[in-house]
């Protein structure tokens, strides 16, 4: 588990520029290179464990788009039908050198010292054939302590809250649609995990039954469903335990989201709240058929214990937008904010059991 100061060391070893935002005390790295990736951040000394999951390795050039850390926005684009990018349609293997990553290093004049913006443009082909010419315009802020209305009263808690906002246009000159297929757009965040990490999920519950709300429905390589003795189901909010033991996923569809989900990590006395709120309805990427309506079409989020490597275990929080159709200049938006409150485990565990009893985010 690195530290602020060694993960941005390492980022400057390693060839990349970074941006740093600062507010007070307050740092966030980003590297633009890597599509406005968010490699580290904290909240008072840059000596403190960095909540983001670190691969080295996954910052050589030919991991680019498939290393496994930080916070990154990844495209999505799929043929017409259930075909994805990243899947061969012959024999389903992956296939990462079907894609680039946006160079998004060209900063807008609007950068501010607590606000990031940067701009580029991608241009990908599906396994189909198509095309997709994709302008990106990305912005990263940090945002004031008061707007986490949980938080206030509570002397010992320090707080570092991230607003991303990206913006995807369309370049080409024909409509993203059925004929050529459609984009996906995913904020994945990358965090460490212990022994004793759990992932709270509030859900809007129907009958009381929590596995009624969930996609457990597929196996994804090595991924497998969630294990009883790791999944404690309450009316309506899911503890799982993200100990970065094993390997196993799970979803939840947008008709019961409730646009947040809490990542709590003792070891570095941390609580990460994901917010994506407001959900969008919409047709969500999906491989595989479910059984209800309101399931057909996938998760708007996905929780996975990623397992552990040589760097130490990893959990991860993954948003994905529905399927974007647009027609030629059309723009659509993935806005997320990623709130992280250090401090004794006693004020944050109060503050995950009044997010979990209340069930909502108060702005």
């Amino acid at each position: 588990m690195l530290t602020y100061k060694q993960t941005v060391d390492m980022i400057r070893d390693k060839g990349y520029r970074y941006h740093e935002l600062r507010s007070n005390h307050k740092r966030i790295a980003i590297v633009p290179k890597l599509g406005d990736r968010i490699v580290a951040v904290c909240a008072r000394s840059v000596d403190e464990p960095n909540p983001f999951y670190i691969s080295p390795e996954s910052l050589d050039e030919s991991h680019k788009l498939f290393g496994l850390f930080g916070k990154r926005t990844w495209t999505g684009p799929r043929g017409a039908g259930n075909i994805s990018l990243f899947l061969d349609k012959k024999n389903g293997e992956y296939i990462p050198e079907a894609i680039n990553i946006p160079d998004l290093s060209k900063s807008s004049e609007d950068s501010e010292p607590f606000l990031d913006v940067c701009k580029g443009t991608m241009n990908i082909d599906n396994a189909r054939g198509s095309t997709f010419k994709i302008g990106v315009r990305s912005e990263t802020s940090i945002m004031p302590d008061n707007f986490f209305k949980q938080a206030r009263g509570y002397e010992d808690i320090e707080i570092v809250a991230i607003q991303r906002n990206v913006k995807y246009k369309n370049l080409e000159n024909h409509e993203w649609g059925h004929l050529h297929g459609n984009i996906f757009i995913w904020d994945i965040s990358m965090l460490v995990s212990d022994d004793e990490t759990e992932v709270i999920l509030p859900f809007k519950g129907r009958e009381g039954t929590s596995n009624d709300c969930y996609i457990d429905y597929y196996d994804f390589g090595d991924y497998k469903g969630v294990p009883k003795e790791k999944r404690a189901s309450l009316e309506d909010v899911e503890v799982l335990r993200a100990d970065g033991q094993d390997k196993w996923k799970l979803g939840l569809s947008a008709h019961y989201s409730k646009g947040f989900v809490i990542s709590y990590i003792p070891i570095i006395n941390t609580l990460a709240v994901l917010i994506y709120y407001p959900v969008i309805q919409g047709y969500y990427m999906s491989n595989k058929p479910t059984d209800t309506p309101e399931l057909q079409g996938g998760p708007v989020l996905e929780v996975f214990n990623n397992g552990s490597d040589e760097n130490g275990r990893f959990h991860q929080l993954e948003v994905h937008s529905p399927n974007l159709t647009l027609r030629p200049k059309d723009v659509a938006y993935l806005n997320t904010k990623m709130i992280f409150l250090k401090g004794e485990k006693g004020s944050l565990e109060e503050i995950a059991r009044e997010l979990t009893e209340n069930n909502q985010i108060r702005f």
